[in-house]
């Protein structure tokens, strides 16, 4: 039997693909291990979200070769950064919309990645994964300075009262890929245009997460609020679905991550589930709090709008937790745009800001912006916005790779 070691430094939904592929394998006779040495087979699934997630990703990469084992690259990077890749890296490569071309590695396999599954990932109880930090740190596996924020944000996150040590979270992923168009982002080159599922087959996950007994249900996509475009219906019809196939337990979802333009087209739909206490986590991608900035990211900029239908969410269920991204640094940002941001983020009274600096990634429309800011100003302002929630006593997650 074949011994098999996946892992990733990326987001949920990649996650969720290593969980799939460890589905994938283990179907197929192979066994999945826990550590390196031991392997036959590693699979390495890259986040290239931004450039110092490239530049991780490539440290790894460059790590894994040292154990002189059969390697497996997927991921984001392929696409982000497939000539950096390249350089490094030669043999077997897939990118994240493209998984299924896995097969094409191992053609006797019986069971084909596209019958396999989407996995729901049960997290660890967060008390449990907190203990594992401490007792088994991720440097045992790679010497990587940008681990130790994985610490720092999961002791901020325990301190977080949204996030219960006895609650077990399952995810919904409903939808892969995106309709988004942001000027700053490659992270579409990688996983295509949007896919969504099918409801009978988000329906049926569901059940299955419910015959778990789970109350607390992450529901996410890479264009979660885009759900259903391409298959003639919408996100709020696949709620009222999801809603409506519950019987003795009352699940509460959390949805991530949704970009602002669903916030406003589907604003009364949500606004229901949250006063019903559905909805009882959202995290948004503001990414500014300047009409400018976000006209120019490409995002959808009626501030106020958004503003107020935060607010109204906040009002019909105060206990509602808000979370938001933000970009600082976006070229031409002035201290008076930023100043924008910080007062957004105080006037919504966010439970959590997650904060990256702007990363400047070739092939995008922000490449070559004029006014690109400087590292210097970009890292004073990630001083001073830390300053500001510390002071507002908001949680935050900080990925200064500066």
């Amino acid at each position: 039997m074949k011994k098999i070691f996946i892992f990733t430094n990326g987001c949920t939904r990649r996650k969720l693909d290593v969980e799939k592929m460890k589905k994938y394998f283990t179907l197929n006779g192979y066994k999945i291990i826990k550590g390196i040495k031991n392997a036959d087979l590693i699979i390495f699934v890259s986040c290239a979200f931004i450039e110092g997630r490239v530049r991780e990703s490539l440290k790894i990469i460059e790590e894994l070769k040292k154990y002189k084992k059969e390697i497996i690259v997927a991921g984001c990077l392929p696409e982000i950064s497939k000539d950096r890749l390249e350089r490094v890296f030669k043999e077997k490569i897939i990118s994240t919309k493209n998984f299924k071309e896995i097969d094409n590695f191992f053609k006797d396999f019986q069971y084909k990645f596209s019958i396999v599954p989407d996995s729901n990932l049960p997290c660890f109880l967060l008390s449990e994964l907190l203990l594992i930090l401490k007792t088994k740190p991720l440097t045992e596996l790679f010497s990587l300075n940008s681990f130790h924020l994985v610490r720092e944000f999961l002791i901020n996150a325990a301190q977080s009262k949204f996030i219960h040590s006895r609650s077990k979270i399952y995810f919904l992923r409903i939808s892969q890929g995106c309709l988004g168009n942001c000027a700053y982002c490659s992270i579409r080159k990688a996983i295509g245009s949007l896919k969504s599922k099918p409801i009978e087959i988000c329906l049926q996950e569901y059940k299955q997460i419910l015959n778990q007994g789970c109350e607390n249900v992450v529901i996410l996509g890479d264009d979660v609020g885009a759900y259903g475009l391409d298959l003639n219906t919408s996100f709020p019809e696949l709620l009222n679905q999801l809603s409506g196939i519950e019987q003795r337990i009352f699940v509460k979802w959390s949805i991530k991550e949704m970009h602002p333009q669903w916030i406003v087209r589907y604003y009364s739909d949500l606004l229901n589930f949250i006063r019903r206490g559905k909805i009882i986590h959202i995290l948004c991608g503001i990414q500014s709090g300047s009409s400018r900035i976000l006209k120019l990211m490409n995002r959808y900029s009626n501030v106020e709008i958004i503003k107020r239908a935060l607010k109204k969410f906040k009002e019909v269920n105060p206990n509602l937790k808000l979370s938001a991204q933000i970009i600082v640094g976006f070229p031409s940002e002035t201290e008076k745009d930023f100043l924008m941001t910080l007062g957004f983020i105080k006037e919504i009274k966010f439970d959590e800001i997650f904060i990256y600096p702007y990363s400047n990634q070739e092939g995008t429309m922000a490449f070559k912006l004029p006014n690109q800011i400087s590292s210097e100003i970009k890292s004073k302002r990630i001083k001073q916005i830390l300053t500001f929630l510390r002071k507002e006593k908001i949680n935050y997650y900080c990925e200064n790779n500066l």
